[in-house]
């Protein structure tokens, strides 16, 4: 009975543990990469573990790992989600597919991008080369807004339960990234 319960495990379970350390996501180990790159798994989509508003990805050593739980997106409505809503979706086909996340935070603002691959080989990805990536200051790029006349991106950090924003434009957020 204890297999899911995280202290009965010694701290060592693949049905409650995460990617989050106080409250902010974290980079996943190579070694823990490479073992899923072995066994051909590129991408891990997974719940239960709420970041604010949208669905977090992060781009680790070649895989992609989103968790897209948004049950808190806003606690100061009576359902803890207002008019937040998002929309994971994977499209291709089984061996070439690609990770498109849309929705709306909950102050209305629209988003919709497609995860650029990152798997080590060759690929036509259209996707965003940012989400997923960690600032040097420790930032999450989480959102690529829909066109608002010069690109914008959402990012996010947390401290415990508490999540903050703050809004970059791609030139702005490329200073963060240390990108030429």
């Amino acid at each position: 009975m204890g297999y899911g319960y995280f202290p009965a495990m010694q701290g060592r379970t693949v049905i409650v543990t995460d990617f989050f350390k106080n409250g902010n996501p974290q980079t996943v180990s190579e070694d823990v990469c490479g073992y899923l790159k072995k066994s051909g798994i590129y991408r891990v989509v997974t719940g239960h573990k709420p970041f604010g508003d949208s669905p977090t990805v992060i781009k680790s050593h070649g895989v992609e790992f989103i968790t897209a739980d948004t049950s808190f997106s806003d606690p100061s409505k009576s359902d803890n989600r207002g008019i937040a809503v998002s929309e994971v979706c994977i499209q291709g086909t089984e061996s070439d597919n690609q990770t498109f996340i849309h929705g709306q935070l909950k102050e209305g603002k629209k988003y919709e991008f497609y995860v650029s691959k990152d798997n080590g080989e060759p690929n036509n990805s259209i996707g965003d080369p940012y989400i997923g990536l960690q600032t040097l200051d420790g930032w999450w790029v989480k959102v690529k807004f829909l066109d608002l006349g010069v690109q914008k991106y959402l990012l996010s950090r947390g401290e415990g339960h508490k999540v903050f924003y703050k809004e970059l434009t791609r030139k702005e957020l490329e200073s963060h990234l240390n990108v030429v």
